[in-house]
């Protein structure tokens, strides 16, 4: 598709990152699972000096973390 703006050529993108959400041309979200999953195994091997094994954090911050944005 050829967008443009003032005769300006729009340059395309495969993917594309809007309110935290990675937008993909075939309406697929590998790639926002994949980063969503690195970024709580991140928080999880951060914190797991004996700070996450309690439940109440790991409630409150590590699965949200790994949730947010799942019901879109």
């Amino acid at each position: 598709m050829d967008v443009r703006i003032d005769n300006v050529k729009l340059q395309q993108v495969h993917s594309f990152k809007y309110l935290g959400s990675v937008l993909e041309p075939n309406g697929r979200n590998e790639i926002e699972i994949s980063e969503r999953i690195g970024k709580a195994n991140n928080l999880y091997y951060a914190m797991s000096k004996g700070f996450v094994n309690k439940k109440e954090v790991y409630n409150t911050i590590y699965r949200p973390i790994l949730t947010y944005g799942c019901e879109s």
